[in-house]
């Protein structure tokens, strides 16, 4: 008789389906053993189609071999394909993890395996075998590390692994008598993994010696509530991720790959639990979950948003970033949108002619033309503020090309292309007065990050014309005297284009 904790978590969790393709993770043991038997049970009334998964980590020698020839033997008793490999987990470690933990190492191997398992099977699910015990000893690893609100609803019964794959534990509400009493009942043979029974790693101490030791001092019924605990938690959990959800598109002002940009103003009036979630959920949009990012590194990234400093970073885990640039946060990946160093650099730019400068990812065209030709782009001009001298053109090619405008006369060929340098200095459009570059910079607001990407468009008497996509030169504006207008196209990637205009 199958357990009804089983049966109970099928229901309230739609853990299967009809025709399911399931690919499930045996090790052997007593719990994957009874869970695949349960399946290959429940085959026929939901027509399921069955693979299992066996991965041996080689950390047990001999015995680890027959874990692997016992699980073939079971499963072709069952008439259930097998999927078998052999990976050196701790050779891993050594090679390519060193930092982490071996159990962190062990189980992100253990899951790439099972989804490319999955991926050969053509699987929509992955079934493996925790069940109500392994849940609170979660429970109290988490609280044991630290952990919120997230942390104390344990493991999850179902999760989205990607688009089409889902991870599924139908003995979560089963304890482990109960799964023993069905493997007793059913005369089912099982493997006991020897390195279970020792108090090397956490969650071994907490389940041979601190759980014992609540039930028979504290509590006899300490798991109920703990697992009462998870399902309280797992409501107010629901009703706050509505919230979330609410809120998120309000907040967030772009998301792309590995990067998210938010609106700190509107982050920075929520309540400290929204702000909590909002970017706990930004991280998991990003990394595709948030282990690994403790209490300390959230609220990091809260004290960018509430703090008085305009411009600051913080480092966080896994090669990510939490910047604050002004009223923007941006959080992203460092490694995807680390920007090449261009320090130095000087291109010629021809008059006229057209340069693709490719370190810059570039194209800059220029041109000499009567006034008379562009006569209707400086009615434009003249209808619009000082700050927007240049303006975006239509450019099938170059969607983001920009344009500007200079009297002729007032430049002095050859022009080049370069990147500032200290003391750079000139006199904004719309302005009085000749300004620091690097002062103009800091009063356009623009990031760090940004300022050390815009080149300068300069002549041979080094006055600065352009600084690309935000200012021209007062000084070589076109006036009702001009003749000849110099007109310059740059064709860029938005990393060079300012935001501002």
């Amino acid at each position: 008789m199958i357990p009804q904790g089983v049966y109970d978590a099928i229901s309230q969790y739609q853990l299967l389906t009809e025709k399911d393709r399931i690919v499930v993770g045996v090790s052997s043991g007593p719990d994957s053993i009874a869970l695949l038997h349960i399946l290959w049970q429940l085959s026929k009334e939901y027509s399921l189609s069955l693979c299992v998964a066996h991965l041996n980590h080689m950390q047990r020698g001999q015995e680890s071999k027959e874990d692997a020839e016992y699980t073939l033997r079971f499963a072709n008793k069952l008439s259930i394909p097998v999927v078998s490999e052999e990976i050196d987990v701790k050779a891993v470690k050594e090679r390519e993890s060193k930092g982490l933990p071996l159990t962190d190492v062990a189980r992100k191997i253990r899951y790439d395996f099972l989804k490319r398992v999955a991926k050969g099977f053509d699987a929509g699910k992955i079934a493996v075998g925790h069940h109500a015990n392994d849940h609170v000893e979660t429970m109290l690893i988490n609280l044991i590390r630290g952990t919120g609100p997230e942390g104390l609803k344990g493991i999850a019964p179902i999760r989205k692994i990607d688009e089409r794959l889902l991870l599924i534990r139908p003995l979560i509400k089963a304890s482990s008598q109960q799964i023993h009493q069905y493997l007793s009942r059913h005369q089912l043979e099982f493997r006991v993994d020897s390195s279970n029974l020792k108090p090397i790693f956490l969650r071994n101490r907490i389940r041979l010696g601190l759980l014992p030791l609540l039930r028979n001092e504290y509590n006899s019924k300490i798991d109920n509530a703990f697992i009462q605990l998870s399902k309280l938690i797992e409501m107010d959990d629901d009703y706050i991720n509505e919230a979330v959800n609410h809120v998120l598109p309000q907040v967030i002002i772009e998301h792309k790959k590995k990067m998210t940009v938010l609106d700190v103003d509107r982050l920075s009036r929520l309540h400290p639990a929204i702000q909590t979630r909002v970017i706990r959920r930004v991280i998991a949009m990003i990394k595709d979950g948030t282990t690994g990012f403790n209490y300390q590194h959230i609220q990091g990234i809260r004290q960018l948003v509430t703090g008085i400093h305009p411009q600051v970073k913080l480092s966080l885990p896994f090669s990510m970033s939490a910047q604050r640039e002004y009223k923007h946060l941006v959080i992203k990946e460092e490694s995807i949108y680390r920007l090449k160093q261009l320090d130095g650099y000087e291109y010629l730019v021809n008059i006229p002619g057209t340069e693709e400068i490719s370190d810059l990812r570039c194209t800059i065209k220029t041109d000499i033309v009567p006034v008379e030709v562009i006569f209707n782009d400086i009615e434009y001009i003249k209808k619009h503020p000082p700050m927007e001298c240049r303006y975006p053109i239509q450019d099938v090619e170059h969607p983001l090309a920009l344009r500007a405008y200079f009297d002729y006369e007032q430049v002095t060929p050859p022009l080049t292309l370069r990147c500032r340098k200290n003391g750079d200095r000139f006199q904004p459009y719309g302005m009085q007065g000749r300004k620091k570059i690097k002062d103009f910079f800091m009063d356009m607001k623009l990031p760090m990050d940004t300022r050390n990407r815009i080149p300068l468009l300069v002549d041979k008497k080094e006055n600065i014309l352009w600084v690309i996509g935000v200012r021209i030169n007062e000084l070589v504006k076109i006036t009702g005297r001009t003749q000849k207008v110099l007109v310059v196209s740059v064709a860029v990637s938005s990393s060079l284009v300012s935001s501002k205009s």
